[in-house]
C-alpha cells in the first residue's frame, strides 16, 4: 500500500492563496521588530514593501499552477507561473532600483526573504493532492 505524505495540501484555490497569505503576513508580523529596530519606521516600510513585491506573484503563480493543472496543461501552466512567480519580483525591484528606492533600509534583504519562503511555499502548494494510481511509491 502507498504511503501518502503526512502534510497534504488543501484541494481548493481559495485555501491555497489563503496559507500563502497567512504564512507571509505570519512572517512580516514576526521580521517587524527587527525591521524596526534596524530602521525604525523606514524599516517597516521597506519590510512591508517587501512584501508587496512578492505576495502578489506568488498568488498569481498559484493560481495559474492551479488552473493549467485542471485544464490539462501543466506544462504550459509551469512556465507562465514561472514567469510571473520570477518576473514580477525582479521587474518591480528593477524599477524601484532605478528610482533610487532599493538601496536604503534593506528593502532588497526583505525581499529575498519573502521570496524564498513564498517560493518554498508555493512550491509544495502546487502539488497535486492525491498520487496517481499509475505511480509507484517505495
Amino acid at each position: 500500500m502507498p504511503r501518502l505524505p503526512l502534510f497534504q495540501p488543501p484541494q481548493s484555490l481559495w485555501a491555497r492563496e489563503s496559507i500563502l497569505a497567512g504564512v507571509l503576513i505570519a512572517l512580516a508580523a514576526v521580521l517587524a521588530p527587527i525591521a524596526h529596530s534596524l530602521g525604525g519606521r523606514a524599516g517597516l516600510g521597506a519590510e512591508w514593501l517587501g512584501l508587496g513585491v512578492c505576495l502578489p506573484a506568488f498568488a498569481i503563480a498559484l493560481a495559474v499552477s492551479h488552473w493549467s493543472r485542471d485544464s490539462g496543461q501543466p506544462l504550459a501552466g509551469l512556465l507562465l507561473a514561472m514567469g510571473f512567480r520570477t518576473g514580477v519580483p525582479l521587474l518591480l525591484l528593477m524599477l524601484l532600483h532605478l528610482r533610487g528606492g532599493l538601496d536604503s533600509d534593506g528593502l532588497l534583504y526583505y525581499a529575498l526573504t519573502f521570496y524564498f519562503v513564498a517560493l518554498a511555499l508555493e512550491t509544495w502548494l502546487s502539488l497535486p493532492r492525491s498520487v496517481p494510481s499509475s505511480a509507484k511509491i517505495v
